[in-house]
C-alpha cells in the first residue's frame, strides 16, 4: 500500500484538484493544482514553490559494506561516494529491464535513496535477495520519511532564511548535507529543472506538516488589499506559492527530463531511455543486467528510444494524449511510436511538445512524424535534443 502524505487534509481544506499517482486503489494521492495553473508555473519560473512530492519514495541503506554492495548490483559507479555527493542509477533485473530509476545521497552514516513510490517495495525486496554475509541493512523508510521540492529562481534566499545559513543556497547541483528548519532534521540536495533550481527536502513525516507551513510563513506574502504595496521583506522578495504536479510536469517536459512510470518503465532498456550517460558508468565492474547493457551498447543502438518532438498545426485548445501513436506521414497504418508526456509550453509561446517513444530509424533529428490530435492529423519534428527550455544557445 502506497503511503499517503501528512499534508492530504491540508490540501483538501486549500480545495485543491487531487489525482491518484498509481493504482486507483492503492496509490498516492497528489496535488494537481491549487487552481491557479498559471499562476503556479509563472511562481515556478520567476519566484519559488513548494510541492508536497507525495510521488516519491525513500529507501535506506545502512551498514560497512552498502556501497561495495550497491555497486556490484546498480549500473552507477557509487563505492567511491563520500558524504554529501549524489548520483543516478539504474536497478535492473537479470534481462537488463529497468526496476527503478534511483537518485542516491550518500550521508555520514547512511544512504538515502530516493525513487518513485510505485517502485519502491520491489527495490527494497529484489536488492536484499543478493545479501548474503555482507554488513548491509536495506529499509523502506517511504511510510517514516517523506519529501518536498522547493523550485524556482528564489528557492535559495527561502533556504537561507529557513536554515540561518548560506551553506544550503550554495548547495552544488548533484549535491546533499544535512541540517535543520527550526527543530526539523532535513537533508536537502539540489537539482534542477533546466535553468531553474530544484531542492528536495527529506525529512520525518511526522514533521512534515510543521516544515510546509514554516515554509510557507517565511516564504509566501501575507494576504492584502488590491493597491497595497507589500512590505520589504525576505517573503517580498521570495514570493512562495504553494503549486501542484501539473506546473512542475509542464517544466520538466520543457526541460526534456524523462521519468520512471511515465516516459519509460519496468519493460524499458536503459539504453532505451535517453539518460544511459547519467545512470550507467561503463568502465565498472559487473552488476545485475550488465551483460545486456555491455551488449547493447557494443551493438550501437536499441530498437526504439525516447526523442523530443515539437508538434505544429494544433491550437492552444489541443494537446497530444498521452499513447497517441505516431506515423511516418507515407505509413499511416503503420505506428512507429507513441507519445509519452506533452504539453503546450509557456517558455516557447505556446507551442507544442512532447517526448516519445518511437522506433530506431524514426528517432533521427527532423524525422517528421504525424500524430492525431482531436479529429485531425498533425505535423510532429523530432528535435535534435531533449531539452526545449533553455534552448541549447543558452544552456
Amino acid at each position: 500500500m502506497t503511503p499517503t502524505s501528512p499534508l492530504l487534509s491540508d490540501h483538501q481544506s486549500r480545495e485543491a484538484l487531487l489525482s491518484v499517482y498509481g493504482d486507483a486503489n492503492s496509490g498516492a494521492p497528489i496535488v494537481q493544482t491549487f487552481g491557479q495553473l498559471d499562476i503556479e508555473y509563472a511562481a515556478l519560473r520567476k519566484h519559488c514553490v513548494l510541492f508536497d512530492a507525495a510521488h516519491r519514495a525513500t529507501l535506506e541503506i545502512t551498514g560497512e559494506d552498502r556501497l561495495t554492495f550497491l555497486d556490484a548490483m546498480i549500473t552507477q559507479r557509487v563505492r567511491d561516494l563520500t558524504p554529501g555527493e549524489v548520483r543516478d542509477s539504474f536497478w535492473l533485473n537479470r534481462k537488463g529491464r529497468i526496476i527503478a530509476d534511483l537518485r542516491l545521497m550518500q550521508l555520514e552514516d547512511r544512504l538515502l535513496i530516493d525513487l518513485d513510490t510505485l517502485a519502491a517495495g520491489a527495490t527494497a525486496e529484489t536488492l536484499a535477495e543478493f545479501l548474503f554475509a555482507e554488513d548491509v541493512t536495506i529499509a523502506n523508510r517511504s511510510d517514516q520519511l517523506s519529501r518536498l521540492w522547493l523550485a524556482g529562481p528564489t528557492a535559495p534566499l527561502l533556504l537561507t532564511e529557513s536554515t540561518g545559513a548560506q551553506v544550503a543556497a550554495d548547495l552544488p547541483t548533484n549535491r546533499a548535507l544535512e541540517t535543520r528548519i527550526d527543530t526539523a532534521p532535513v537533508v536537502i540536495s539540489r537539482s534542477s529543472l533546466g535553468d531553474t533550481p530544484l531542492f528536495e527536502l527529506t525529512t520525518e513525516s511526522a514533521r512534515l506538516p510543521a516544515l510546509y507551513q514554516r515554509l510557507l510563513q517565511l516564504g509566501a506574502l501575507p494576504h492584502t488589499e488590491p493597491g497595497d504595496a507589500p512590505a520589504d521583506t525576505p517573503a517580498s522578495r521570495i514570493r512562495l506559492r504553494p503549486t501542484g504536479w501539473h506546473a512542475i510536469n509542464i517544466a520538466r517536459i520543457e526541460s526534456g527530463l524523462p521519468m520512471f512510470n511515465l516516459d519509460f518503465g519496468a519493460n524499458t532498456l536503459p539504453a532505451e531511455t535517453a539518460l544511459l550517460d547519467s545512470r550507467v558508468d561503463f568502465r565498472k565492474g559487473c552488476y545485475l543486467g550488465q551483460e545486456v547493457v555491455a551488449r547493447m551498447h557494443a551493438l550501437g543502438h536499441p530498437k526504439q528510444t525516447l526523442v523530443a518532438l515539437r508538434i505544429h498545426g494544433a491550437d492552444e485548445s489541443q494537446q497530444a494524449e498521452t499513447g497517441a501513436e505516431l506515423f511516418k506521414p507515407d505509413a499511416p497504418d503503420k505506428p512507429v511510436g507513441a507519445i509519452t508526456s506533452s504539453t503546450i509550453s509557456p517558455m516557447l509561446g505556446g507551442a507544442h511538445i512532447a517526448l516519445a517513444m518511437v522506433r530506431w530509424g524514426a528517432h533521427e533529428p527532423g524525422t517528421t512524424l504525424a500524430v492525431v490530435i482531436g479529429d485531425r492529423s498533425q505535423t510532429a519534428l523530432v528535435q535534435p535534443q531533449s531539452q526545449f527550455w533553455p534552448p541549447a544557445s543558452d544552456a
